[in-house]
């Protein structure tokens, strides 16, 4: 079985530079794509089938994807000390098919973040922190970002057609349409981008 792991601190993820990557890439329902194109897709999000979550920092809670950064209100400027994200395998799906992402490789972008005021920081929080060479201390600010399952997302990357066949059952339901696994595209990882400003549509920016 295939682990999550922790990506890298990204230096691609200011929003500007966001901005900049999904400028101008047209918006397509899964059922449209076909191999080797660049577009952004929209969808609900679910986990993959047979593939673990990953467990937030600040609440252990099961998600797909978490984003940490912790800041230094005191330094100047308001220094980052450490930024991190993780992720699992995940599926989005628009009614018109079903699109899967690598979420270990992903850019998760998002403004809807979780601060934390406490004195004394979670477990997994000060694992985090101390791998990276740092103790946690009150003053710190740390603020985290969540997907789950359920949420609606703005996925950009490079598609690839699986099937055009599949049909599996849902619920109560059969769910038949293109299956697509999206990639990272020659410039940039894939982006994974939960909620305004992110999931705009890039014609109005």
């Amino acid at each position: 079985m295939r682990r999550s792991r922790v990506s890298p601190p990204v230096a691609e993820d200011s929003f500007e530079a966001v901005v900049r990557a999904l400028r101008g890439v047209p918006s397509r329902r899964i059922g449209e794509v076909s191999s080797g194109d660049l577009v952004i897709v929209r969808g609900t999000v679910a986990a993959a089938a047979g593939r673990p979550r990953v467990r937030s920092p600040l609440t252990a809670e099961p998600c797909l994807l978490w984003s940490l950064r912790v800041t230094d209100p005191q330094s100047d400027h308001g220094a980052t000390e450490l930024e991190r994200q993780r992720g699992a395998a995940l599926v989005v799906t628009d009614g018109t098919g079903r699109a899967h992402v690598d979420g270990r490789d992903a850019l998760f972008v998002t403004e809807r973040r979780v601060r934390m005021d406490a004195e004394e920081a979670p477990p997994r929080l000060r694992a985090l922190l101390r791998a990276a060479g740092l103790e946690w201390d009150p003053h710190l600010a740390c603020e985290v970002a969540e997907l789950r399952v359920g949420d609606t997302v703005a996925v950009r990357g490079v598609t690839r057609i699986e099937s055009d066949s599949v049909e599996a059952e849902t619920g109560s339901y059969r769910d038949v349409g293109r299956t697509v696994a999206i990639g990272a595209a020659p410039d940039r990882r894939v982006i994974v981008a939960l909620g305004p400003p992110y999931d705009l549509d890039p014609d109005v920016w």
